[in-house]
This record gives structure tokens, C-alpha cells and sequence, in this order.
């Protein structure tokens, strides 16, 4: 284990049990999983396409801490993979996590929220989250943080802020994101509430000036049953002297106890890792999880964004993912997933499958 994780995994042991001193819970969840994984492009290339066999260790520790006011989780992990045909590929740490969430609750009406953490991965399309866009292979470190407050004025009438910092450093970039929210929300009555809120962007880099943008948008979420819940928020953006929608929706309904669909759509302005600047994405996605027995579940998911940027050729996404667990025994899961993507780009056009089976092992230990 590299001396990275070390010093996180010892801090992490530090703070949690230190915590626990006020005679509140706690909990410490180790865990680890096994994977064995076809890549049919290794470097997400256009053409020349290079497939290896990647055989994937991957132990974690998660550890908790809860009182009535106050609750901590703190977690870390990597990612050790050996690759058949490119040893030189091969890491003890290919990919390294650290992360940190905090609640603090000092009364019924107000809520504090923290979540920070830190990535280094060698593929950072795995932060791509929003785009789908393949990105090159290289040592990728993501910094992130976000605090957040929320207090109720009324039992009908809240107020949100929150704040968020994120800084991608790659070989080729240092790429710098901040985002400023302020919100207000009502409940009109027992179906309906609506919002509106306030956004200050900022993005800087390296290789380009700061650029800023100002969204003003308004919205509604529609609750039509229990298990079903709508919600739509949109309005204008000024984003460097261009006045552009912006615009962001989610549905959600619940299959009583045996599944989840959900389906949410963005036009909204984002970062992408190694450019120098803010991007404008379309993107939609849908997620439908199941659970046609107790000890099996099947996730299907599918994403189709659409980016532009002024340093970018115009990209088109589709991206679908299917993925079977069968829970073995209460810790331990038998999974097998499939990853298809396709991206266009102007005249290249990239495919990348990615067949994983694997088995994971996840034994919480809970004192009070």
C-alpha cells in the first residue's frame, strides 16, 4: 500500500474513534473486491484500437460517526491493477480516494453539510460524469469541496446555500472551478413546491483567463403519488457577455419495494478535465435499478450528451451500462457488469466496450 493511503487510511482511524470519546455510535466498515475486466480500448482511441485483460484489487475502509447533531463518514481506497498485456500499465495504486462528509444539525430548523474529497486516477474519464467524454490516459488528481447550509423559516418556507470548489490537475493543465448558490423554496401546497435560485460560476486555468457566469432560474417539483416526483428548474445564463438557457429536470418513480426509475436531463455550462475553459452540455440519462429477488438486483443505465466548447470539436455521446449482482451472503456479492459507449467528433468516431466480473466483500463492524 502506498504511503499516500497509509497517512489517509491513519487519519481516517484518528478522527472517527477520537469522535466517539462523547459516547455516541460509531462504525467501521472494511471492505474489498476482486475484478476481472476486458477493456477493448485501452486508450480510448479513434483508431488502433489496443484491448488488454485487467486483473483489479480493490480494498477500502469506510468509518463512521453519529450522535443526534452531529455525523461524520470518512472513507479511502485504491484501486491495484495488473494489466496482461501492457505490464507497464500496471500500478499497486492506479487509482487512489479519499473522501469526507459531515452533517451538523444544532437544531430542527437548520442544517450544515460538508463533502470533500480527493481522486488520482489514471483514466480521468471516470470524472466525467456529466459529459461521457473519453479523456486520454494520464495521472489525473481531483480536489473537491462543498459546504451547504439549509434553514427553515417556516415549517413551508426554507432557504438554501451552498458553496463548491474543485481543482483538476492532469500532465497537460490546471483547471480550477468554483460555484457560488443562493435559493429559496415554498410549499404552495401538499403536491407542489416551488424554488428559485441564484448561481455565480467562476472557471480559471492555466491556459486561459477566468471566465464567469450568472444564472437566475426558477422552477417546481410536482409530487402526483408518493413513489412518483417531478422536478423542473430553468432560466437565463450570462456566461461571457452570451445569454443562454439554463436548464435541469428530474423524474423519479418508485416500483413499490422491487425497483427505481429515474431520469434526468441538463443544459447546463461544466468543466472538462485537460480543457482550458467552461463547456455547454446537453446531456440525459436514465438509471432503472431492480430487485426481482431478495438476494439479486440488475442496474440498467444509459446516458446521451451532446458537448461544445470554443477549443472542442462538437461531441456527441451514447453511452449504456448493465450491471447483475447476486448477493452470495450477507457480505459477500457476485457481480458482472458491461460498459458500450460510442462518441462522435467531428470525423473521429470512438467505441469502447468493457466487460467486468467480479466479487466483493463488505463486513460493517457497529459499536454504541
Amino acid at each position: 500500500m502506498t504511503a499516500w493511503v497509509t497517512r489517509a487510511l491513519f487519519v481516517l482511524c484518528l478522527l472517527v474513534p477520537g469522535v466517539a470519546h462523547a459516547q455516541a455510535g460509531w462504525y467501521v466498515t472494511p471492505a474489498v473486491s476482486v475484478a476481472e475486466e476486458f477493456d477493448d480500448n485501452v486508450f480510448s482511441s479513434a483508431s488502433n484500437r489496443k484491448w488488454d485483460l485487467i486483473s483489479r484489487f480493490s480494498p477500502s475502509l469506510k468509518a463512521g460517526y453519529q450522535s443526534k447533531p452531529f455525523t461524520l463518514l470518512g472513507s479511502a481506497g485504491i484501486d491495484a491493477e495488473y494489466f496482461a498485456q501492457r505490464p507497464e500499465l500496471s500500478g499497486e495504486a492506479n487509482r487512489k480516494r479519499l473522501g469526507l462528509t459531515l452533517q451538523y444539525v444544532p437544531e430542527l430548523t437548520t442544517t450544515f453539510d460538508l463533502a470533500a474529497s480527493v481522486i488520482q486516477t489514471e483514466t480521468p474519464t471516470d470524472l466525467q460524469v456529466l459529459t461521457g467524454i473519453e479523456r486520454p490516459r494520464g495521472t489525473t488528481t481531483q480536489w473537491t469541496v462543498a459546504p451547504s447550509a439549509i434553514h427553515k423559516f417556516t415549517p413551508i418556507t426554507s432557504g438554501d446555500v451552498g458553496y463548491s470548489f474543485s481543482e483538476d490537475v492532469s500532465d497537460a493543465l490546471t483547471l480550477r472551478s468554483q460555484q457560488g448558490r443562493l435559493g429559496l423554496s415554498h410549499q404552495f401546497s401538499h403536491l407542489g413546491t416551488g424554488v428559485a435560485h441564484y448561481t455565480l460560476r467562476e472557471v480559471d486555468s492555466d491556459a486561459a483567463p477566468a471566465s464567469m457566469s450568472h444564472a437566475l432560474t426558477a422552477g417546481w417539483t410536482w409530487r402526483f403519488s408518493p413513489t412518483t416526483v417531478l422536478s423542473v428548474e430553468a432560466g437565463p445564463r450570462l456566461s461571457d457577455g452570451v445569454i443562454q438557457p439554463d436548464v435541469t429536470a428530474a423524474l423519479s418513480h418508485r416500483f413499490h419495494q422491487t425497483g427505481e426509475l429515474s431520469l434526468n436531463y441538463a443544459r447546463t455550462e461544466t468543466v472538462l478535465t485537460g480543457n482550458a475553459g467552461k463547456v455547454e452540455v446537453n446531456s440525459l440519462s436514465a438509471a432503472l435499478s431492480l430487485t426481482p429477488q431478495r438476494s439479486l438486483g440488475v442496474t440498467l443505465g444509459g446516458l446521451v450528451g451532446y458537448t461544445t466548447a470554443k477549443d472542442l470539436p462538437d461531441t456527441l455521446v451514447y453511452r449504456a451500462n448493465a450491471t447483475v449482482s447476486y448477493r452470495l451472503t450477507k457480505w459477500l456479492t457476485f457481480d458482472v457488469s458491461h460498459r458500450f459507449s460510442i462518441e462522435d467528433r467531428g470525423p473521429d468516431r470512438i467505441y469502447h466496450n468493457i466487460f467486468s466480473i467480479g466479487l466483493s466483500a463488505v463486513y460493517p463492524v457497529r459499536a454504541y
